[in-house]
């Protein structure tokens, strides 16, 4: 089982436990009309106005701003697979998004307004998790997930499978903006020294960097510094009892590896989901415990500290820098979405209209 579905599964868990005990208090009321906020996995912005926001959810498909967050957009689902894992914009075509389900790849030429299968890209019910556009030349796609990791070199007309030496569980890619002949695969192989690997030939060859890394979870997220891509963050889950390190960072392009983590997390599942580096200093950083809430480092992870004020959630799932404004963008489970606009000393919910439509069951009796 896959690291974010399996977190997925134990968010509902506790949701249903919840809300059982909630109506023994009063068993003739409904609380709600069902969670106030969908599970937001994937955020991304318009590379020429970044007043236009989407977000892609675990549960209901893509929401769209056109005002900074003030308000969304249920995009219709149409062939869309309403569990979005990832998306991503093309850098000169914004018109064009690429998103990654549980049930494929698939494109949208529209802005989102109606998608299709890239069915010629490994098996059509094919999970991937994780997708990159090259920035220097946008018709150099990837896209991985459990069962492979693909290229395109022609936009996405055409797809063929690269071969990663004994990888599982394609979880992270990452493009080096400075050179974009390199690049990174974050897998879920930890347990067997295969954590991640390593290109220098836009993906034709790979090598394993895991190295000096002890820890014995899965790849969650690559972060790389935007000034020195020498210097790379690696975020991992971590089964109960092992491993310790949940972030590791490398200064020499990852032949070497020493521990970041946050050393305050205390819940009993101590893995990072995401970390990003802020564009206007490289020593700032956040990253998203799995159930410790929000943690932030302005020293380039030697010390963090916890910044949840204004949140509902200690589960925070995926965090993203507005580059122009400043405005961090902060994906959590079943609350939507939160924005700060103080460098993420405080957080202000902006979740209007985005709803967890999706029903498990229900019973009368």
């Amino acid at each position: 089982m896959y690291i974010k579905d399996f977190i997925f599964k134990i968010a509902i868990f506790a949701f249903v436990i919840t809300t059982f005990f909630s109506s023994l208090a009063d068993e003739n009321r409904w609380s709600t009309n069902g969670p106030t906020g969908a599970c937001v996995e994937a955020i991304n912005f318009h590379p020429f106005d970044n007043h236009i926001i989407y977000l892609g959810t675990l549960d209901n498909g893509v929401y769209k701003s056109i005002n900074s967050g003030d308000s969304w957009i249920h995009l219709e689902l149409g062939n869309l697979d309403r569990t979005v894992q990832v998306l991503a914009i093309h850098p000169l075509g914004p018109d064009t998004i690429y998103a990654g389900t549980i049930r494929g790849l698939f494109k949208s030429t529209d802005a989102g307004e109606e998608w299709n299968l890239v069915e010629s890209i490994g098996s059509p019910q094919n999970d991937y998790r994780a997708f990159a556009i090259n920035p220097e030349n946008s018709n150099i796609l990837y896209a991985g997930g459990p069962m492979d990791v693909c290229k395109s070199t022609d936009g996405g007309q055409s797809w063929y499978e690269m071969i990663l030496p004994g990888e599982w569980g394609i979880e992270a890619l990452a493009i080096d903006p400075q050179n974009t002949s390199i690049m990174y695969i974050g897998c879920c192989s930890g347990c067997y020294g295969k954590a991640i690997y390593k290109s220098t030939d836009f993906g034709e060859n790979w090598v394993n960097i895991h190295n000096n890394i002890d820890s014995a979870g899965c790849s969650t997220d690559i972060e790389i510094d935007p000034i020195n891509s020498q210097t790379l963050y690696l975020a991992m889950f971590l089964w109960p009892d092992e491993g310790e390190v949940n972030i590791w960072k490398s200064t020499d392009g990852g032949l070497r590896w020493f521990d970041c983590s946050p050393d305050s997390i205390e819940g009993y599942w101590r893995g990072i989901l995401d970390v990003e580096i802020s564009p206007f200093d490289r020593n700032t950083i956040f990253a998203c415990s799995i159930e410790d809430g929000v943690f932030k480092s302005t020293n380039g992870g030697l010390n963090w500290e916890k910044k949840d004020e204004g949140l509902r959630t200690i589960q925070p799932l995926s965090i993203k820098f507005d580059s122009l404004s400043g405005i961090i963008y902060l994906g959590t489970y079943y609350d939507g979405i939160y924005k700060s606009t103080d460098n993420g000393e405080s957080w202000h919910r902006i979740s209007e209209n985005i709803n967890n439509s999706m029903c498990e069951g229900m019973a009368i009796n």
